[in-house]
């Protein structure tokens, strides 16, 4: 596999950008991560990035509030340098993670790349090779495009150690504007590693708190979703995610909860069960993140699963391993 240095050459600037310049929040909080003087000030720009409604991640917003996110920060200087050094940074990083996590401390885990080549690339071939080789310096293994990429996170419950799979989600400064615009990111890429599982189970245990009750079980967790996915801004071609109508897409089976848990009013009538979108949020590299032109591809999703937050059946392998825990 080529070093990342190599896969830099071929970067080339995206034209699409002259005549869609960047957004002013988007520019502005890319000229802080240039400026930043350390890791440290870097990590306060996208702290304030999470805390703002530029992003729309409900789950981010709570864990940057209560310092739950471990950052590796990565820099055009960085970049010239060789895999095993790129490789070394991340795996340090990711471990201050891991013991965070152990303790209760950390749910997330953000590996952004400040660079100005690639806030500036266009999104084609070569910028998902190094999407790509990023993701496999961090995960150490074959990375493919369109599928989901996991890590696994520990959390200790007293003699007991519990672990989480944990997906893994790319965003990039090239989104702004463009239709998967809720994955825009300033300074350059990114990779994220959320584990809304371990989190609930932090929220059940009183080690975060969320501002409400916590009935049962995941509740907590399926509620923040749905609202997140309800809540997202729409792009320039409509909203990359939606909640369904039961009357649309009706749910299989009741409610999971008890009688004295209920979704909000703007949601009553929604499917609990499945979502649609404009891409697979499962997927680590989306293939249809990485081309030149602003346009969705034809392709919808309309049976996004929600029940890893809360079925328990034995055949729910997602819910065992990324809610529960095992």
């Amino acid at each position: 596999m080529a070093a990342m240095a190599q896969l830099m050459d071929d970067i080339v600037v995206d034209r699409w950008r002259h005549e869609n310049p960047f957004t002013p929040e988007m520019s502005r909080a890319t000229e802080e991560l240039f400026s930043a003087g350390s890791d440290s000030e870097r990590q306060e720009v996208l702290a304030q990035w999470f805390r703002s409604t530029h992003q729309p991640c409900l789950f981010a917003r709570i864990a940057v509030k209560d310092d739950r996110i471990r950052y590796c920060f990565i820099t055009d200087e960085d970049l010239t340098k060789t895999d095993r050094h790129l490789r070394s940074k991340i795996a340090t990083r990711r471990l201050e993670w891991h013991n965070a996590a152990r303790d209760g401390l950390a749910d997330a885990f953000v590996i952004s790349v400040v660079s100005n080549r690639l806030v500036h690339a266009e999104p084609n071939t070569a910028l998902k090779r190094v999407a790509r080789h990023l993701c496999h310096l961090y995960l150490q293994r074959e990375i493919n495009e369109d599928v989901r990429e996991d890590e696994t996170l520990p959390l200790k419950r007293k003699d007991d150690l519990m672990w989480y799979r944990v997906g893994v989600d790319y965003f990039g400064a090239h989104a702004d504007r463009r239709w998967y615009c809720d994955h825009r990111i300033p300074g350059g890429i990114m990779l994220t590693a959320n584990s809304v599982g371990h989190m609930a189970a932090c929220v059940r245990l009183g080690i975060v708190s969320t501002g409400d009750d916590e009935p049962s079980r995941l509740w907590w967790a399926l509620r923040t979703t749905m609202s997140l996915i309800d809540k997202t801004q729409p792009g320039p071609t409509g909203r990359c995610t939606y909640l369904q109508s039961v009357g649309e897409k009706p749910a299989s089976g009741p409610f999971p909860f008890p009688d004295e848990v209920k979704l909000p009013k703007s949601m009553e009538d929604k499917n609990f069960e499945v979502y649609g979108g404009l891409y697979h949020t499962d997927h680590t590299i989306r293939s249809s993140f990485f081309r030149p032109d602003s346009e969705p591809p034809a392709e919808r999703f309309a049976d996004l699963d929600l029940t890893y937050l809360y079925d328990d059946a034995a055949e729910n392998e997602d819910f065992h391993e990324m809610s529960r825990g095992y």
